[in-house]
């Protein structure tokens, strides 16, 4: 691994490196730029440069993603404003401002746009932006025609940049007044109303938000699972953590790396902090689960019995840890339709175990937002009796972020039902998906290796 270049701040090279990027994907498109021009143009060496990204293609995705946290913000900012209009007015400036910060954001996007057409993973990180964006306008479009501003039209249908214009412009003639005025006059008449749309067209697109994703409600069950499952741990996952465990006598506070290869069926997690504690370490590979005690330096196999028992006194167990457990191979699911969670519109999924398969769990409950996909709320079931469902605990999530393409919760909370007074929070440091893991990592070898919880 390179090392990082003397007397820079890794924060500030990483984005000294993306805005250096930006400028040569810009002038020269992403096939003609290489590692060197960025590197030239950032001032850094190509060391410094593979410190933070592993490639050109992983140094491009983040750029986009930079811009789509900065508009997931925006959004967020103006979905509950008290009119429609002015929550339009709002999303349409952000569009303008972006365009208007310079060319080199709408090449950006053509960029992007011509590699969705090649790369499968990109064009799934597109349609997840691509939704985020279409479901904003489509609240304030429903907001109006219930409202009596506008005609009942199909909103999802004006959310789609292909002819946004003149569906729009079509439902508001209904209704005299319902114009949205974007600061120059009334949006929907003349040359001002077809500037507006066009511009907020070719935004879209050039921010990856061209395209036909489905509509939440459109998605079925299994593949709400498919998303859920996939933001949370990906093909394969690094992640460092602090956990944070309170009762109603003490609080403890743990930091943890963890390493999750769901592909090949195996995880490792290792305590870097407290110091009492560092080096302990955690091996799955498939179905052995082994456990690394640096002071008695002593390696100890946990049995299946002990799954659900707690996790360094956490409100987790060692399952949620291990992560033996797959969503979408062990538990067939069921629509459960919508409600609100804590003010956010959210689809519900009933998880229920396979016949066979290795679960703890007799039932569990998925709650995704509806908007941006995003896992929100997790509610665990005990079978005491048969028929006879209990709620345990439930994992709550919250500061959802773009990593990756993917919309990542970096707050997990876990509360039981029956502990008053005991959760355990969780929050993410740093995460990386769909990385390729030394194989290494997982090795009985490594696992005893105390002086590696760096």
């Amino acid at each position: 691994m390179a090392k990082r270049a003397a007397g820079r701040k890794p924060e500030v090279s990483r984005g000294e490196i993306l805005d250096a990027a930006l400028g040569c994907f810009a002038a020269r498109g992403y096939h003609e730029t290489s590692m060197d021009d960025i590197a030239s143009r950032a001032g850094l060496s190509k060391g410094a440069i593979y410190w933070h990204f592993a490639g050109k293609r992983e140094l491009f995705l983040a750029l986009v993603d930079r811009f789509s946290e900065h508009a997931l913000g925006s959004l967020a900012a103006v979905a509950d404003a008290p009119d429609w209009r002015a929550a339009l007015r709002a999303i349409f400036a952000n569009v303008r401002a972006q365009l208007d910060s310079g060319m080199q954001i709408f090449r950006l996007g053509l960029e992007y746009i011509a590699l969705c057409a090649r790369d499968e993973e990109i064009r799934v990180r597109a349609e997840r932006a691509q939704g985020v964006w279409k479901a904003a306008v489509e609240k304030q479009i429903a907001r109006g025609v219930a409202a009596g501003e506008l005609r009942e039209v199909d909103a999802g249908a004006v959310g789609q940049p292909r002819r946004a214009d003149a569906r729009a412009n079509d439902a508001a003639r209904s209704r005299p007044g319902a114009g949205l005025d974007c600061g120059g006059g009334d949006l929907l008449a003349g040359a001002a109303r077809m500037k507006a749309f066009r511009i907020a067209r070719i935004a879209l697109a050039a921010l990856s938000l061209a395209g036909g994703a489905p509509r939440a409600e459109e998605i079925d069950a299994h593949e709400l699972v498919r998303r859920a499952e996939d933001a949370l741990r990906g093909k394969s996952s690094a992640m460092k953590l602090r956990m944070t465990i309170t009762t109603p006598r003490w609080t403890r506070e743990l930091v943890i790396r963890s390493f999750d290869d769901q592909a090949g069926d195996r995880s490792f997690s290792r305590v870097l902090e407290p110091p009492k504690d560092k080096g302990t370490g955690f091996l799955r590979d498939h179905d052995a689960f082994w456990t690394w005690l640096p002071r008695v330096e002593r390696a100890m196999r946990i049995p299946p019995s002990m799954m659900l028992q707690p996790w360094m006194g956490s409100d987790f167990t060692n399952d949620d840890l291990a992560r033996e457990s797959s969503l979408q191979k062990d538990y067939e699911p069921t629509a459960l339709g919508e409600k609100e969670i804590g003010g956010v519109a959210a689809l519900g999924i009933l998880l229920l175990p396979k016949p066979e398969a290795p679960v703890v769990w007799a039932r569990m409950e998925l709650w995704v937002e509806k908007q941006r996909l995003a896992p929100l709320l997790f509610v665990y079931y005990d079978e005491p009796e048969p028929g006879k469902f209990e709620a345990l605990r439930e994992l709550r999530f919250s500061d959802v972020r773009i990593v990756d393409g993917r919309p990542l919760p970096h707050d997990w909370l876990m509360v039981p039902s029956d502990k008053p007074g005991h959760s355990t929070r969780v929050v993410l440091e740093e995460a990386a998906f769909d990385v390729k893991l030394d194989d290494e990592i997982f090795t009985q070898k490594h696992l005893r290796q105390s002086e590696a919880a760096r």
